[in-house]
């Protein structure tokens, strides 16, 4: 990070699991939306690699009419257990320099893959605060033209640095 190559940097873990037989997608879909309410639940057949299933608070990528959507999901305040407290974390979350830089890391990372996967007419809306159940977060909406597969574009912009 020091030499200026490195912005940011997310840890992460990935875990493999092996089932004997078939996995009910559909089913584990139905689960993922009962046990987590309040996310965007996915379920993309993919080509060549079975189906793409899971939950974000994240919308991770939308595609309808030639138009798809994502969203830059990063910056994060606890909720507040009285209103007082809950409103000070969400204007600190608003006014942080820090989380503002992290957020705009994870937006512009996300318009840089899809102009280079091939994406036109690229738009951002204005970042800002939306509040989930358990925390806030700073969020930006980023729209684009495309022709292509779903599943191509998903491939350019998943996983995130967020």
């Amino acid at each position: 990070m020091a030499s200026g190559r490195l912005r940011k940097v997310v840890l992460a873990r990935e875990t493999g699991l092996t089932h004997a037989g078939e996995v009910d997608a559909v089913a584990l879909f139905v689960a993922l939306a009962m046990a987590e309410p309040h996310t965007f639940r996915f379920l993309l057949p993919l080509s060549e690699r079975g189906v793409y299933v899971g939950a974000s608070p994240e919308r991770v990528l939308r595609c309808r009419d030639g138009r798809c959507d994502t969203e830059a999901l990063a910056g994060t305040r606890p909720r507040g257990m009285t209103a007082e407290v809950d409103l000070s974390q969400r204007d600190e979350l608003a006014s942080s320099a820090k989380d503002a830089l992290e957020h705009r890391i994870v937006s512009d990372w996300l318009v840089s893959q899809l102009r280079a996967a091939g994406a036109e007419q690229v738009a951002t809306e204005e970042r800002h605060v939306v509040g989930f159940q358990k925390v806030w977060h700073l969020r930006t909406s980023i729209s684009a033209d495309w022709k292509g597969a779903a599943e191509d574009l998903l491939a350019a912009i998943h996983p995130s640095p967020a």
